[in-house]
């Protein structure tokens, strides 16, 4: 969770005391100074970012929708990466394009370089520190056409913008619209769907060391529930589980609850329970967390509509709040899945909407500005 409080800082307070500043008779030797007192002075803390607008900023080279998204500070230098995908769902988009993101939050052209079939999926998961991301399981390429996959690719950013990929350790099972997250210095894997219909509860974790290298896949406490097409997010101390679908993504159930789980010290963990209820039920939304709030990004609802609000709540260590609307998107937008958060921004590429039950691909970057 990210917060901003202000630090303690020292004043130094000189007090002199001699017989002179006393007043008293001339002629002695005057009294050494006094000691330096310190005294400790803690500033206010800053109030909270909260969402100011939500702006169409810069397109990409390339409509997508079902792709990944993160961002490398690499060098100093801020990037946008958007990776692999769908095309109105009638082909894949065997591309990644990166954008410098300027000291302001503005985005520059997008770059667009080609993908290995290997490394191409869409509907993976995604997990990322600032320099290197885990893209895990998704529709990959195999025999006559796309397959659920467990493949999980090390993507590494170089200082020109390029991007090295490597093979790690394969999931312990296909996973299609599953969710990863980064924490702690582990990748965790949440749920997904394992064939066309079912799927399934399993959470795994693996350890990724500072050279990219991520070890073998551990069992860790299943979902109350099967789950796929949900949003994942970290404080740093748990796990939280938003929305998602149980069964057929075409004819599923979709929930509205949100789960949590804690953390424990070894990177295992707790039991999720309820930690709160959406306003309706969703599915494949982008989250993000900014200064100890939540935000639930466009999305499905009710497994019919796409939406375009960005919903709200407060979160601490202790309790997740009520949500709410805060802002409404220049349009709706699903399978966007993640939402990097770079400086006062975050930044939603591309995505889809529907028209008369087809997906629609669309290449705008929407930018949601923070500000105190």
């Amino acid at each position: 969770m990210q917060r901003n409080v202000g630090s303690l800082r020292v004043v130094s307070v000189m007090m002199v005391v001699g017989l002179g500043a006393l007043g008293g008779c001339g002629g002695g030797e005057p009294e050494p100074d006094g000691d330096k007192v310190e005294e400790e002075v803690e500033e206010e803390p800053l109030a909270p970012r909260r969402l100011q607008t939500v702006t169409a900023e810069q397109t990409l080279n390339s409509a997508r929708d079902h792709h990944v998204s993160f961002a490398f500070d690499v060098d100093g230098v801020s990037r946008l990466y958007v990776m692999g995908g769908a095309f109105h769902m009638t082909e894949g988009v065997t591309s990644y394009e990166h954008a410098t993101i300027a000291a302001d939050g503005t985005v520059s052209t997008f770059v667009e370089s080609p993908i290995g079939v290997g490394v191409f999926s869409l509907g993976a998961g995604l997990a990322s520190t600032d320099t290197i991301a885990v893209a895990t399981g998704g529709l990959r390429s195999g025999g006559a056409g796309l397959v659920t996959s467990a493949r999980v690719d090390i993507i590494v950013g170089n200082a020109d913008g390029t991007l090295t990929f490597s093979q790690g350790p394969d999931l312990p099972f296909a996973s299609f619209h599953g969710s990863a997250v980064f924490v702690n210095g582990r990748v965790y894997q949440v749920g997904g769907l394992i064939n066309d219909d079912d799927n399934t509860d399993r959470v795994v974790s693996a350890a990724l060391a500072a050279d990219g290298t991520l070890s073998a896949w551990r069992e860790e406490t299943a979902l109350p529930y099967v789950l796929s097409h949900h949003g994942l997010v970290s404080d740093g101390a748990s796990l939280v589980v938003i929305g998602g679908i149980t069964g057929s993504p075409i004819d599923g159930e979709s929930h509205d609850e949100v789960l949590r789980a804690s953390l424990q010290a070894d990177g295992s963990v707790g039991a999720f329970t309820q930690a709160a209820t959406l306003p309706y039920k969703l599915s494949i939304p982008a989250v993000a967390l900014v200064d100890g709030t939540l935000y639930a990004i466009g999305g499905l609802v009710d497994n019919a509509d796409v939406s375009n609000e960005v919903l709200r709540a407060a979160i601490d260590t202790d309790a997740i709040g009520a949500f709410s609307t805060v802002k409404l998107m220049p349009d709706a937008r699903m399978h966007v899945h993640q939402a990097p958060v770079v400086g006062d921004r975050f930044y939603l590429a591309g995505g889809a909407s529907l028209d008369g039950g087809a997906h629609v691909s669309h290449d705008t970057v929407f930018v949601g500005t923070f500000a105190r």
